[in-house]
């Protein structure tokens, strides 16, 4: 049987990329190397992991076991390259280092990570060597070394690097491995603001008066003149050409004869523009250049994405960011008419939101500079693992199949409501079955909604937008526009909610949104989380996982219970009771899941609701409920036992043992399990 859990080492760590992407795929860290001091703060900050070893000085028996070795090693020259020398080849190079470690422990999985010019390095000395070396050792390796960039896989970033991928398989060692990447994206298929925050920043990160006037002087100077694409830098000094005396290249010269073209061109326009800004005397030297590289795709700079370089101030349009190397020339926004957020930075670089970047932000833009895109790496790794001897459960895959129930459940609470309105017959009760229904297929709707907008990186960004267009469209609640998904979310939330509707909420909300609307937003929703689980090859897992009427058992034999009792005046008049409730029947969702489903948030998030859940367990009338159910009184054994104990240090433990034992009583196989 294939497993889901692997070790590996993070070599030259930086502030963890790889350890980000392995974690995700269920790896555990055993061994990390770094010699940046602050690079090594970073590490120890959000792992909790010592990185401060120069790999040079450890002894490779001396490193723990590991299924993968990680490592984005320097890109170096080999002295004696080519000369099928063994490893006196590579000697001195910190990719011996990988090579010695390799040939002690015959790690079963390889990840290398470099810049794009490895495979022309030294006339493509290195890439050979390294390949050879490889295959000398026993690993198995793609045919040609993996050239991919952040952009291809829709974050927008255009960093191209080198991935190797390897297979410790000496038998097989002439044969190469495939990587199917699939349907990849191109640069225009990108757009920035995917991960731009539109609200206002720190004020530190906006560009300076001066910086300021000089990209307006600039914005003024593109507008102005009559050329729409503009194929050379321009050079405001060279204007009026360049004398005989100046012993220039002849590219250089080109490009002077270009801007000397230009200027008669558009001599009126530009001597104006020249005389209102001074003849650009305050304007300092490498700010009198200007490199616009956004085609005609922008009509103004402002559009664009702007960086003050060396060579002149540079214009791009907005698909995609340059890469993050050493971040000096930090990225501008020009429609926000401020500076990339180390926030930003972190988004660009697929690190998570909870990582704790360096305090410096220098050093922090430094360090997701020089870090591995964490969703590059871990796309690669999960496309080696899951063909090589793994079955990698994602998070992408747990999201995605606790969504597909929600699915599932949207369905089940529309056909109730059709049910029931087939039924009405003009009588109270009647009237109130429909109306329960009703609330319960909204209440169903705004779960999958907010479930996939809180996730929305897992799908594709065009077909999510269609759905926000659709969300975002208003209507007139006695007085008040209130949009779509925000009148749901009101009716749905607390009673505290600014969009809380009156009490008159049933009435007023079904006479707004009909039904045509929510089954026309039920179904986008199931369209687009069809679309990712085809896109991500999980369909028939997550579909098994509400296809299974074994697994959908809980919800008859657990929630009943709770359902009885959850109505009455007791409940609706005691908060704490009530937030019991569900989130009780919230962690039942991990039933059908299984224990792979658990997560740091989810454990956060119990540990300040005890007090509420033993309301749950102590409450009598559940307790009686329990007890008519068939396993019922197993079921609040095991919840009492779960909550006994009031201590943090073993929660995620008890909290397995807990959905484990429930699985034993209810006979449930978990879809996602060890």
């Amino acid at each position: 049987m294939k497993k889901n859990k692997f070790k590996f080492i993070d070599l030259f760590a930086g502030i963890g990329g790889f350890h980000q992407a392995m974690e995700q795929l269920g790896g555990e860290c055993v061994f990390a190397s770094e010699i940046d001091k602050y690079a090594i703060e970073t590490y120890k900050e959000n792992y909790n992991i010592d990185s401060n070893f120069n790999i040079r000085d450890i002894d490779e028996k001396d490193i723990p076991k590991h299924d993968v070795l990680c490592a984005g090693f320097p890109c170096q020259a080999f002295s004696k390259a080519g000369k099928r020398q063994g490893m006196s080849e590579t000697r001195g190079t910190l990719f011996f280092e990988i090579e010695r470690i390799l040939k002690y422990h015959k790690t079963k999985y390889i990840i290398l990570e470099n810049v794009r010019n490895l495979v022309s390095h030294d006339g493509g000395n290195t890439w050979r060597t390294i390949y050879t070396h490889l295959k000398d050792l026993g690993y198995r390796l793609t045919k040609e070394p993996i050239i991919i960039s952040p952009h291809q896989l829709g974050i927008p970033q255009l960093r191209e690097r080198v991935v190797i991928l390897g297979v410790y398989d000496p038998i097989n060692k002439d044969k190469t491995i495939e990587v199917n990447l699939g349907g990849l994206k191109s640069k225009d298929e990108n757009t920035v603001y995917d991960i731009i925050t539109p609200e206002k920043v720190n004020s530190k990160y906006y560009i300076s008066k001066y910086e300021n006037m000089v990209l307006t002087a600039w914005d003024e100077f593109y507008k102005g003149i009559k050329e729409e694409t503009i194929g050379f830098p321009i050079w405001a000094v060279y204007f009026n050409g360049f004398t005989k005396k100046e012993d220039l290249p002849k590219w250089k010269k080109d490009f002077i004869e270009k801007n000397v073209l230009l200027y008669k061109n558009n001599k009126e326009f530009i001597d104006k523009w020249l005389i209102k800004y001074n003849h650009l005397k305050s304007f300092a030297p490498t700010h009198k250049k200007m490199e616009w590289q956004a085609g005609n795709s922008i009509e103004s700079l402002w559009d664009g994405i702007i960086q003050f370089r060396p060579s002149g101030i540079r214009i791009k349009k907005p698909t995609s960011f340059p890469a993050l190397v050493a971040m000096v020339q930090i990225p501008i926004i020009g429609k926000y008419k401020r500076r990339l957020t180390v926030e930003e930075a972190a988004k660009l670089q697929s690190f998570p939101s909870n990582f704790k970047p360096n305090k410096n932000d220098q050093q922090a833009y430094k360090q997701f500079g020089n870090a591995v895109n964490v969703e590059v790496i871990k796309t690669l790794a999960e496309l080696l693992l899951s063909n090589h001897g793994f079955d990698i459960i994602t998070e992408k895959t747990k999201i995605l199949v606790s969504i597909t129930v929600g699915i599932q459940t949207s369905k089940s609470a529309y056909e109730n409501y059709l049910g029931e309105k087939e039924k009405l017959d003009f009588s109270i009760k009647s009237s109130k079955r429909k109306s329960d229904a009703y609330k319960h297929w909204v209440s169903s709707v705004f779960n999958l909604l907010y479930s996939i907008s809180e996730k929305k990186e897992f799908f594709d960004t065009r077909e999510w937008l269609k759905i926000k267009k659709f969300t975002d469209v208003k209507y007139n609640i006695e007085g008040k526009n209130i949009k779509l998904y925000d009148l749901i979310m009101g009716y749905r939330h607390d009673y505290s909610h600014p969009n809380r509707i009156p009490k008159r909420e049933t009435v007023i909300l079904e006479s707004v949104i009909n039904d045509s609307v929510l089954v026309e937003l039920q179904q986008k929703l199931t369209d687009l989380l069809e679309l990712a689980l085809k896109n991500c090859d999980i369909y028939e897992l997550a579909t098994a996982s509400v296809k299974s009427e074994r697994n959908r058992v809980y919800i008859e034999k657990m929630v009943n219970g709770l359902g009885k009792t959850k109505n009455s005046k007791k409940f609706k008049n005691n908060i704490k009771l009530k937030e019991g409730s569900d989130i009780l029947t919230a962690m039942l969702s991990d039933l059908c899941l299984g224990d792979e489903v658990i997560d740091e948030a989810k454990l956060k998030f119990l540990e300040t609701k005890y007090d509420e859940l033993k309301l749950i367990i102590q409450d009598n009338d559940y307790i009686e409920m329990m007890k008519q159910e068939k396993n019922g009184l197993e079921i609040l054994d095991a919840l009492n036992e779960f909550l006994a104990d009031d201590s943090d240090d073993n929660l995620e433990e008890r909290y397995v043992a807990f959905i484990k034992r429930l699985h034993e009583i209810l006979k449930i196989t978990p879809v996602l399990s060890n």
